[in-house]
């Protein structure tokens, strides 16, 4: 409070002059030339051309216009990023670097409209979003150099108190807002789904790089990894939604050992799709739906200098749109009847995606759901009509469109959250794929009817051609199971580990803790600083836990699906959970039983299950919208104990599970092995204690 009036006291000076009082800052930034060294090819993944948005069409109801140009060209041939591997003599580079984006040359205009982001380069290949591919396998060593290729002045959180426009103005930002974005050219690293260790040199995000420095991060995958679709992106606490919102950000692959999947799953041609979004929103919008700017606004309140025009302006376009694997709205050959395995990452700070196929000409398209967040299914595959994603989620699934007349034939993949039979409560489709609107719009029913936004936008067409009209169908069946990821639903869990998270509401920027399932007073403090903030809890290495996730208990039950999980998205770092109850809305994409590490539904409240399995140290939990992060909704858990203790309980479930990836296999199922649901276990509580 004393430091706030401080700064506020001092508006009167020049940014410049506070700057240089808070921060010492030094000189201004500067472009990586080399993001336009790559040819001029206006379709290449290194060279991303015209990612504004202009348009003066009304959307959808939050106020959104359509995005009518500043793009690039639709229709271009699908691309994917190009893959890395660390080895034992060299590790991955990455340095995080300016990307310049530009638009077209507009009628009446001497030049395009540029500026810049962050991205990720190597010393192979120039800066570009997203950032290269990452592969590696179970027992693998995973060596990464972060460089901070980003310059100063790196504005610290003191002098980004003020300068919002007025003191009025000043003291709603540090009300509402909680000073949460600053630091804005300092950066770390965060590999999202990676069962690895959390302490330094592992996926530590206490870790702070500053400009101009390098951090050697060094893993080892268990060798009992699951293989499955993770990401990378930056993590400093502060700068997170800048830095991941703005492109900071790669695909991450840990591969299948042979023989772990069926033949006709293995064979699949893989296709690795990272969706990402602009968001080029200058200006939060409590009322019209809009709580957060997007990350030119961002760039703005850190007092960065990015994200700027020509002119020195900010970019404020109201529009949002995603690009897949950096393309608007590309094209890709697929042949009629054959399976593919997507791997899908909505690798995004915000909003959600609702994926389903639609205009479809001659065509009939399947889904059948592999796995989520990079953890393959109890029994799959499952057949879905629509994959949902918060911001973080991964889906793998297997895609196939049959051609039902003649040799080729059209479809395409859209987000849009009112499929028709599904949920009709907002805008339709038109029957065109040329007239349909983007934006962004909110749900009124079902699992979408979450308090985030839905993006509404074509994302990919198919040209389908030749091969078979009839394919055969898949055969159900189940994964051997590393033993940190055996069923958990029919596990006795002690009372003293069944814990309760809560996720508060806005301007009350916390995640708090309660040893206690569903009584007593829930403690944590919203983290401004990382290293004043003290753990959650202490938990020992080697346990399952039991979390009952949700909103503030202050009102019961009768609010949770306003606050809670279908506000926040709960994200935890380095071991997933099992979903071991939901409430309705129900549906086949969400289902007991499944894992997950990121987690957003409608009813606003699940319980979960977990083993912390191996690794000691301090493991973060927070919200994956991430400007809810980087405002303070962020904890951690202090894990003690011997190093590499696991439950060893794990083998009475699950007599298969293995600790070596030598025992990863499969075998075929029948289908209503996945309608199976675990028996109850009846445990003793404390005394005193309510019976679940």
């Amino acid at each position: 409070a004393i430091s706030l009036l401080f700064c506020l006291g001092a508006v009167g000076l020049a940014e410049a002059e506070a700057d240089e009082a808070c921060c010492q800052a030094g000189s201004s930034c500067q472009a990586d030339e080399r993001a336009s060294a790559a040819g001029n090819d206006p379709t290449s993944l290194l060279q991303h051309r015209s990612l504004a948005a202009a348009g003066t069409q009304a959307a959808m109801a939050t106020g959104v216009r359509r995005v009518q140009g500043y793009l690039p060209p639709p229709d271009q041939d699908f691309k994917e990023p190009p893959v890395v591997r660390s080895t034992a003599t060299k590790p991955i580079h990455l340095t995080l670097t300016t990307v310049k984006m530009c638009g077209p040359l507009l009628p009446g205009e001497r030049y395009p409209q540029c500026w810049y982001t962050r991205g990720y380069s190597t010393p192979e290949l120039p800066a570009q979003i997203p950032g290269p591919t990452i592969r590696v396998k179970p027992g693998e060593k995973l060596d990464i150099d972060v460089e901070n290729g980003l310059k100063k002045p790196d504005p610290c959180c003191l002098s980004t108190k003020v300068g919002k426009g007025g003191v009025l103005q000043d003291i709603a930002y540090n009300i509402i807002y909680a000073n949460g974005f600053c630091m804005i050219n300092s950066t770390n690293l965060h590999t999202h789904g990676l069962h690895v260790t959390p302490r330094r040199p592992g996926d530590d995000v206490f870790v702070e790089i500053d400009p101009g420095h390098e951090e050697k991060m060094r893993m080892k995958l268990p060798p009992y990894h699951m293989a499955g679709t993770h990401w990378y992106h930056a993590h400093r606490h502060h700068s997170t939604s800048a830095q991941a919102g703005g492109g900071a950000l790669g695909a991450i692959i840990v591969e299948d050992p042979d023989g772990a999947l069926p033949p006709e799953v293995e064979g699949m041609p893989e296709k690795v799709m990272a969706f990402t979004l602009v968001d080029m929103r200058m200006t939060a919008n409590l009322i019209g739906g809009s709580p957060v700017p997007g990350n030119s606004g961002f760039e703005k309140w850190s007092r960065g200098h990015l994200w700027k025009n020509q002119t020195g302006q900010y970019i404020d376009e109201n529009a949002v749109v995603s690009l897949v694997n950096g393309q608007y709205k590309p094209k890709m050959q697929i042949v009629s009847g054959k399976w593919y395995r997507f791997r899908m990452i909505f690798a995004a700070i915000e909003l959600n995606l609702a994926v389903f196929d639609a205009f479809r000409k001659n065509a009939r398209c399947e889904f059948q759901l592999l796995a989520k967040d990079g953890i393959y299914l109890n029994v799959a595959p499952r057949e879905v009509q629509r994959l949902f994603f918060a911001s973080g989620n991964r889906v793998d699934v297997a895609f196939r469109c049959t051609c039902t007349r003649g040799s080729s034939c059209k479809a395409a993949l859209i987000s849009n959250p009112c499929e028709p039979g599904i949920n009709s409560t907002c805008s339709m489709l038109p029957t065109k794929a040329e007239d349909m609107r983007e934006g962004v719009e909110r749900a009124k029913k079902g699992i979408l009817d979450v308090n985030e936004p839905t993006l509404t936008q074509l994302l990919l067409s198919f040209d389908i051609q030749g091969g078979s009209s009839r394919g055969d169908q898949l055969k159900t069946f189940s994964v051997n199971r590393p033993c940190y990821l055996v069923d958990l639903r029919g596990v006795a869990v002690p009372s003293s580990n069944q814990n309760r998270i809560q996720f508060m509401d806005p301007i009350d920027w916390r995640v708090t803790f309660s040893r206690k399932n569903d009584t007593g007073i829930a403690m944590g403090m919203r983290m401004a600083e990382m290293e004043d903030t003290p753990p959650l809890a202490r938990m020992k290495v080697g346990e399952v836990r039991q979390w009952y996730v949700r909103g503030p208990m202050l009102f019961g039950d009768s609010l949770n699906k306003y606050t809670g999980l279908s506000l926040h998205v709960f994200h935890i770092h380095v071991n997933p959970f099992q979903i071991t109850s939901l409430s309705s809305p129900t549906d086949p994409f969400f289902q007991v039983g499944d894992w997950q590490d990121t987690l957003f539904h409608a009813s606003g409240q699940a319980i979960v299950r977990t083993q912390l399995d191996a690794f000691t140290g301090r493991t973060i939990l927070h919200c994956h919208l991430l400007s809810h992060e980087d405002m303070g909704m962020m904890g951690y858990f202090d894990i003690h104990g011997k190093e590499g203790s696991w439950w060893k309980g794990a083998r009475n479930v699950d007599p298969k599970c293995y600790r070596d990836y030598k025992g990863a296999g499969y075998s075929y199922v029948t289908p209503q092995a996945s309608l199976l649901e675990a028996k109850p276990v009846w445990v003793k509580g404390d005394a005193g204690d309510d019976c679940h």
